[in-house]
């Protein structure tokens, strides 16, 4: 899942397709926790995702990183 605060704004995967939205559906249950923080210069960072989720594995606590993607 991505958030875009800019625009208040989530990106995430439901089934196969990328969806966008200002709220999460009932169903995603979100915990706060391990993140990563990233300024992006595009508005669809899922473009990215099989990149940042081999940068940014679930586990590695690299939290607040500050990269410069595409």
């Amino acid at each position: 899942m991505y958030y875009e605060a800019e625009r208040n704004l989530y990106f995430y995967l439901s089934g196969e397709n990328w969806q966008m939205s200002a709220s999460l559906p009932g169903g995603l249950e979100v915990q706060l926790g391990e993140y990563v923080s990233m300024d992006l210069d595009t508005d669809r960072p899922y473009v990215y995702y099989e990149d940042h989720k081999t940068k940014y594995p679930p586990g590695q606590k690299q939290k607040k990183e500050h990269k410069r993607d595409k």
